[in-house]
């Protein structure tokens, strides 16, 4: 068998996680470039095998191995299976892609949720500057009750999304999974189970959880739908009877929407903050399609024929893609570049060289709103220099009501606020392991200022 090389590690008990630390792109680069695109790291109780897809073919190859499972990637990462019902069942391909496709989706007026949502948080926020612009301190949690709101209303309509429990109990989850997700890394896999028994914060969210969710299923089941009923939960139920899997999926599509969207929301925030002509050209195109006094909810057609704004998300998407771009696990014995792998190899995949001369002419540095317009490439389109929402036999299939969601935020925000930095100028976006930390300054987010509209 002839396995990768394996990085020597910087220390016996912490293996590579020091180099990983802040940071992680020199590292990689460094090591692509030492032992090739394909090579094995060890942080602290975990091996992985790290592919650098700055080769078009490898990257290619990768996406076509049915082999590696992003499904049980996320497995491994997070151990859904310790503490979830049905955890080690999570599918993507299945009941979750078709409904996330259903095209019963253009019915739910979601620009009204998001408005209401944005409105409500920001006009509730105590701090004022002299021009009567809200000063947002913590753009992180902003966004995360943003989406947990949002979501919460797509997902389980009313008048279950009114609890005010639900908004905060939905934060709590998502925070100690989190959490569980640095843990895993920290222990060894045997250890894992044993010691989410003392992971109290975490047993509470996922029983706090649960007890809102099954009473619904059971109340719907049980009583006839009304006509103009709709929501998330309503659909998954027409093709799943599993009552018990039903409320994992909802729980796992809660972290999905809250790791994911939150932090493409807040980079597109700043993007918007930094660059106030972007934001007037969105309105100028907004202006042509959407009559913002009719107070209409907006359509997937309206959306789409946005192009401008389609081309902003893609590119706000595409210049804060994450180093590591997802997780795979090998699920049989196969092969990577001429490399065994193993059954049980988890994958890093190893994104950011993409926006490298292999790929374009000249790196792809600078941010160009209108670049995707024409191209054929929208904000949901996955391509190998584009990987946010994964590809293959894998990918995301709720990026469309993820891009969508992006879309009705921005829209709604344009129409109502001003959005800038507070301070002014430019910020810079610090990388670690698994995200793009947007506009970072000595550990913390620069605050930005929403002023409203006339």
């Amino acid at each position: 068998m002839v396995q990768p090389p394996l990085v020597p590690p910087s220390s016996w008990l912490l293996g590579n996680a020091t180099s990983l630390k802040g940071d992680p792109v020199p590292f990689l680069n460094e090591c692509t470039s030492k032992y090739g695109p394909v090579f094995r790291i060890r942080i602290l109780a975990r091996e992985f095998t790290v592919v650098s897809l700055d080769d078009p073919a490898l990257h290619s190859a990768i996406f076509r191995n049915s082999a590696l499972s992003l499904d049980q990637g996320g497995i491994n990462t997070l151990r859904f299976d310790a503490f979830l019902n049905y955890g080690n069942l999570v599918h993507t391909k299945g009941v979750n892609a078709s409904v996330l496709r259903s095209t019963k989706l253009d019915s739910k007026p979601l620009w009204q949720i998001n408005d209401k949502s944005l409105r409500e948080l920001v006009n509730s926020l105590p701090n004022y500057t002299s021009e009567g612009g809200a000063v947002v301190t913590d753009p992180e949690s902003l966004m995360l009750h943003l989406v947990a709101s949002s979501y919460a209303k797509v997902q389980l309509g009313e008048p279950l999304a009114s609890n005010p429990k639900l908004k905060s109990i939905f934060c709590a989850f998502f925070l100690q999974v989190e959490l569980c997700a640095v843990l895993v890394t920290l222990l060894p896999p045997w250890l894992v189970p044993f010691v989410f028994w003392f992971l109290f914060p975490l047993r509470r969210a996922v029983t706090d959880m649960e007890a809102i969710l099954k009473p619904e299923i059971k109340r719907r089941r049980q009583h006839e739908k009304q006509a103009d009923q709709f929501d998330f939960l309503d659909l998954l139920m027409e093709q799943e009877t599993n009552d018990e899997y039903l409320t994992t999926n909802i729980l796992l599509l809660q972290i999905a929407a809250m790791r994911n969207t939150s932090l493409m929301l807040q980079n597109i925030l700043y993007d918007i903050a930094e660059n106030p002509s972007i934001a007037n050209a969105l309105r100028r195109e907004m202006k042509e399609h959407i009559d913002f006094s009719l107070n209409e909810p907006l359509t997937r057609q309206t959306l789409t024929n946005l192009t401008l704004l389609d081309s902003f998300i893609r590119e706000s998407l595409f210049q804060s893609a994450k180093p590591i771009t997802s997780v795979r696990t090998a699920t049989s014995d196969t092969a990577i570049n001429g490399f065994d792998i193993p059954a049980g190899t988890d994958i890093l995949l190893y994104g950011a060289k993409v926006h490298g001369k292999a790929f374009w002419e000249t790196p792809m540095e600078e941010f160009y709103p209108d670049r995707w317009i024409g191209s054929g490439k929208h904000a949901t389109t996955t391509s190998s220099e584009y990987m946010l929402f994964g590809g293959g036999k894998t990918i995301c299939p709720g990026r469309f009501l993820a891009v969508l969601e992006m879309k009705t935020f921005v829209c709604c925000l344009l129409n109502r606020y001003d959005v800038r930095l507070h301070h002014g100028g430019k910020v810079k976006r610090e990388f670690s392991m698994k995200h793009v930390l947007p506009a970072m300054e000595k550990g913390k987010q620069v605050p930005l200022v929403f002023v409203p509209r006339k």
